[in-house]
């Protein structure tokens, strides 16, 4: 490894350059360009061991030059959803998913905007809830733990993805969860990908390795119940992680089986630990999973 190329941010592990690109590109782009070029090309490296894709370029920059360059009045042009569509989408599904629990929950929005998503879900009968986002709330911290902290396109944004994990967690009632999302990459490294996108602030880009690293370096546990969506919980006594993991079994074995023979196994044991065993479309799963980790599908 040469001296230029850094060590993973999630595994320590031995990088190689990846790609690079101009500052200007969103994840709009794939419909058009959206802003003008720069001239400033960000370079992203890929760990050998893990899969994950990072830039250094960002790690010198404070909370005001992200402020200032990305997180500005333009950033709703990387990001048209943010403010609108995304929140009401997501209240609807989690309303869907957590209705049984929807008394007892006290939810914190990390990673929140301006609170959107909090406003959504009280309208829907989710009484407790906060926000909490240091460049979009005024940055105030909560002062007492959730049941449930979700935290939706925020992964990708970190500059140190263990820090946001352990400062995540730390709102976090022993037996909650953290559910949130980030997309994962394919089996095969994509530089042509939409998702990795400087000026969005896209500067973490996960596999399902990197995510399982990061987790167990702080002694939890983390499912992906599909490309997307993943939980992190302490062990299989969390109700909340059962109710998300129980309404997306199935789903989330066909996700891990394209994925790869490895991957199946890690899901169906962390599935097995939430008390969702052995089902009838497993087999097909299974088989599925063996036939992607021996290149035939």
């Amino acid at each position: 490894m040469g001296s230029s190329e850094p060590s993973c941010k999630c595994c320590n592990g031995r990088t190689s350059f990846f790609a690079q690109y101009d500052f200007s590109r969103s994840c709009e782009d794939q419909k058009g360009p959206v802003f003008a070029r720069a001239g400033v090309l960000v370079p992203y490296y890929r760990c050998k061991a893990c899969g994950f894709v990072f830039t250094p370029y960002f790690d010198g920059w404070s909370k005001q030059d992200f402020a200032e360059r990305i997180y500005n009045s333009d950033y709703v042009r990387a990001d048209p959803d943010f403010a609108g569509e995304r929140p009401r989408y997501l209240a609807e599904q989690l309303d869907l998913m957590l209705a049984p629990l929807r008394a007892q929950l006290d939810i914190l929005d990390y990673g929140g905007g301006e609170g959107r998503l909090i406003q959504e879900l009280k309208r829907r009968g989710f009484e407790k809830g906060e926000v909490f986002d240091p460049f979009f709330s005024g940055g105030a911290r909560p002062e007492k733990r959730f049941k449930l902290v979700i935290a939706f396109e925020v992964v990708e944004h970190a500059v140190d993805p263990g820090q946001l994990f352990r400062d995540a967690l730390s709102f976090l009632v022993p037996d909650g969860a953290v559910f949130f999302t980030t997309a994962l990459q394919g089996r095969k490294p994509d530089p042509n990908w939409w998702y990795i996108a400087p000026r969005n602030g896209h500067i973490s880009i996960h596999s399902a390795a990197s995510l399982q690293r990061l987790a167990a370096a702080d002694g939890v546990k983390c499912l992906s119940l599909n490309g997307n969506a993943h939980l992190l919980y302490r062990d299989g006594g969390s109700a909340i992680a059962r109710q998300f993991a129980g309404g997306m079994r199935d789903d989330t074995l066909y996700a891990a089986s394209k994925r790869g023979l490895r991957s199946y196994r890690q899901t169906a044991n962390l599935l097995g630990d939430l008390g969702f065993g052995p089902g009838p479309k497993d087999l097909r799963h299974l088989a599925r999973a063996t036939l992607t980790s021996c290149g035939v599908v």
